[in-house]
């Protein structure tokens, strides 16, 4: 029997934190299945990989699915980002394992959700929060089989999702055919909106907290867990894992290990991470300066994408203020230098091309040559033209003359 696997995904550097969150918080619950990561080569630095490969069992290389017909409905839940989320359909292909809990790297685990192997069903899922006769993508138990993948590549390829990304996709292509697990599951927590009541009541079943939307808990730092409330308490969560794995670590200590005794780039784990990348001991936003510039000595514009926090692009350009003038004199133009004179341009002398044609050389001499002064040459006068002596013809009236002078031509004068 083939083996049995959690995966996750990663499409970007900047989700390694969350990542190597999910590893170590299923390990420390007690997993007892190897951990898998796919990832996109294209899209994610070999370091990055580097890191992953000294959490994660398996690092798989898997092609990049973009959304490149429907990118638009993206746009209808603000997450143009999730553009190659298609992605996830190679799941479905990775037939090596015979059972995958697939689990998004913005996901803490509480505890190990191991029963969730123990499913019979081709596909289960928990319900999402937004639509819940719909299931959410994050948390997920499947079978790898060609029959599923082959509809989802030509789904994607026609661009085949309400929402432009891969839950639609999912979705649709498997309606209301899967098995429906536990929200405990997949808990996806909002800091607008919590059934507090549930929470308090169920809070103990809790096995996976699912940190959905854009703002994630490494993206937005360490105050998003300050305070009480229900979310801050799942944030907290966290923070508790990256605290436990790599918090107490300084990017320059010595002490570079993970749990599993690997060695690790702590100075790379936090430098996505808001707040806990500071080599001048000042910043707050990852990766860059006080005054907005990044430090070229961390940042690699061809690997990594800008770090988080870091400002919109040209936010620190010089500002000037300029006051209108009172002064009512006219204007009095300075001295300015003349220009310079004989600025004439002298051709070089070079020299003739050589010869190429055997008739070059046997050149006839010009019939008409001109003066070196550049004028032409002065003209003698023209041959005066003498003509033989020859009696002048009688001029006939009908030859010469108009109708008129005919008349008086052949009139005898009186």
């Amino acid at each position: 029997m083939s083996e049995q696997v959690y995966a996750t995904l990663l499409l970007t550097d900047s989700y390694l934190p969350g990542a190597l969150v999910l590893a170590n918080s299923l390990r420390d619950a007690g997993a007892t299945r190897k951990l898998a990561v796919l990832v996109t080569p294209t899209t994610v630095s070999p370091e990055v990989k580097t890191e992953l490969g000294n959490v994660y069992d398996y690092v798989i290389d898997v092609e990049a699915v973009r959304n490149d017909v429907t990118p638009e409905n993206l746009h209808l839940m603000g997450r143009p980002d999730l553009r190659s989320a298609f992605t996830k359909i190679q799941l479905w292909s990775l037939k090596q394992f015979s059972k995958i809990v697939y689990i998004d790297a913005d996901v803490v685990a509480v505890r190990a959700p191991e029963e969730l192997f123990g499913l019979e069903a081709r596909f289960s899922a928990a319900p999402d929060i937004g639509w819940p006769d719909l299931f959410n993508t994050g948390v997920m138990a499947l079978t790898p089989n060609e029959q599923d993948y082959a509809a989802l590549q030509a789904a994607a390829a026609s661009g085949a999702s309400f929402d432009g990304a891969d839950q639609g996709l999912i979705n649709q292509h498997f309606g209301q055919n899967y098995n429906r697990i536990s929200f405990t599951y997949n808990v996806t927590p909002s800091a607008h909106y919590q059934y507090v009541p549930a929470y308090n009541h169920f809070k103990h079943n809790i096995s996976l907290i699912h940190f959905i939307g854009a703002g994630k808990p490494w993206a937005q730092g360490r105050t998003t867990a300050a305070g009480g409330g229900a979310f801050n308490e799942l944030v907290s969560k966290w923070w508790a894992v990256f605290d436990r794995h790599y918090g107490s670590k300084d990017i320059d200590s010595a002490d570079t290990t993970t749990s599993s005794g690997k060695p690790t780039n702590i100075r790379l784990v936090k430098y996505f991470v808001r707040g806990q990348f500071k080599p001048d001991g000042t910043n707050e936003q990852v990766g860059f300066q006080e005054t907005g510039q990044p430090y070229k000595d961390t940042w690699d514009a061809r690997r990594f994408s800008p770090p988080l926090g870091g400002g919109a692009e040209a936010a620190n350009l010089p500002r000037h203020r300029y006051n209108m003038s009172n002064d009512l004199s006219h204007f009095v133009p300075p001295d300015y230098a003349s220009p310079p004179r004989n600025l004439w341009y002298d051709v070089p002398n070079q020299e003739a091309p050589k010869q190429i044609f055997p008739w070059e050389a046997q050149q006839p001499k010009p019939s008409r040559v001109f003066g070196e002064s550049g004028s032409p040459p002065p003209r003698s006068p023209p041959t005066k033209v003498t003509e033989p002596d020859v009696p002048p013809t009688p001029t006939t009236a009908a030859t010469d003359s108009e109708p008129g002078e005919r008349r008086n031509a052949t009139q005898p004068s009186l």
